[in-house]
């Protein structure tokens, strides 16, 4: 099943109102009621557009695909891509919460990986 993902997006982009949000930025309040707090069977194209125009994204980042028992899909089918790992969602939200300096540490550090991988990573 597919499912929009927006709790998780405004969670990592440091939206504590979303469904504020929503409204200030052009959904009008009955849909975006609707988006926030029930389970949207269907969204608009246009939504979708503003979503990722404020929210900086792509739309593949507002939904996520769980599937269900009796489904199988080989390891290239796209929707593979839709899977979340809880593991990734709790990176966002370590990174969303980082400083610009250790941003740019952490920036640091894997451009010295990248120019020489042999190189151990120090922990201090």
């Amino acid at each position: 099943m597919i499912t929009l993902n927006l709790h998780q997006v405004f969670k990592t982009r440091g939206i504590t109102k979303g469904y504020s949000f929503l409204v200030k930025n052009g959904i009008s309040p009955g849909t975006a009621k609707s988006l926030m707090y029930n389970k949207p069977r269907a969204i608009r194209l246009d939504h979708i557009e503003i979503l990722c125009k404020t929210l900086v994204c792509e739309p593949s980042d507002l939904f996520t695909y769980t599937p269900e028992k009796k489904d199988t899909l080989p390891d290239t089918h796209p929707l593979k891509k839709l899977i979340r790992d809880p593991e990734e969602a709790s990176l966002k939200q370590t990174i969303s919460h980082l400083s610009y300096q250790e941003l740019i540490e952490i920036k640091k550090l894997i451009k010295s990986q990248k120019t020489s991988p042999s190189a151990p990573i120090k922990n201090e």
